[in-house]
């Protein structure tokens, strides 16, 4: 038998023979052919030869029992499919860049919160503010507040006193969390976007942090994840997404 009449075969183990179809799929139209093999005995090869010699490009399917055809078809090559159907994740980075800049802690959103009514302006100046309050450094924390600029508010956040890293590295990933869950349930705008990316994962691809980020820009990022860092902010966002959900099924 030539290689043009020898097609991939998927074989189920489930209803009786004379159930087995040759299912050919046209790639030009994607449109099907079904054929029934009423003797699918050991004259398999025969039948297979005579039957198909016009589908080099057919699928061997052995349908269950009436009403459970789709257990069988389930078994169909249909997993690389899927794979290829998954979103990549979202890249994000600079405030600035589009189009999804919206994510970065340095975005200009503001929003309030509603325990202290304490507004901040973004939501790095949110988690530098309770970095201070952390440690009980009342003086930076006010001049955290005083500052519009996100990369000042930064600034200002590595100069807490009486710093201990261990005890923020406890604490420090469900402020964040809290921080956006504030920015994005009380902006409109913001919050159709981030609801808009579904389950996409959410990636801070930032070549210079491997704590928040995963230590690679968006260029290279995705061929390089099985060395990515932590990516904490990428998490904290997609927890962040999730509560957002949960607001918005509770409204409907």
């Amino acid at each position: 038998m030539t290689s043009q009449h020898n097609p991939r075969r998927t074989t189920i183990q489930q209803g009786p023979a004379d159930s087995t179809y040759y299912i050919s799929m046209t790639k030009k139209n994607k449109s099907c052919k079904k054929t029934q093999v009423k003797n699918f005995t050991e004259d398999f090869e025969n039948a297979q030869e005579r039957e198909m010699e016009d589908l080099p490009n057919s699928l061997i399917v052995r349908l269950p029992p009436q009403g459970s055809a789709s257990d069988a078809f389930s078994s169909a090559p249909r997993e690389k499919h899927n794979k290829k159907s998954i979103r990549p994740p979202v890249l994000f980075h600079r405030e600035h860049e589009e189009p999804h800049g919206y994510l970065s802690q340095w975005y200009l959103s503001s929003f309030t919160d509603p325990t202290t009514n304490q507004t901040y302006n973004c939501a790095e100046q949110y988690m530098m503010h309770h970095k201070a309050l952390f440690r009980d450094d009342l003086t930076t924390a006010a001049s955290i507040l005083a500052t519009p600029y996100p990369k000042d508010q930064k600034a200002l956040g590595r100069c807490v006193a009486n710093w201990d890293d261990e005890a923020w590295d406890a604490v420090k990933e469900k402020g964040v969390e809290d921080g956006s869950y504030l920015k994005f349930s009380q902006n409109k705008d913001l919050k159709e976007r981030l609801l808009m990316t579904g389950e996409r994962e959410l990636v801070e691809a930032s070549a210079s942090d491997r704590v928040w980020g995963v230590g690679f820009n968006a260029k290279s990022a995705l061929s390089k994840r099985d060395e990515w860092g932590l990516n904490l902010l990428g998490k904290c966002l997609m927890r962040a997404r999730e509560r957002v959900k949960e607001d918005e099924a509770k409204r409907v």
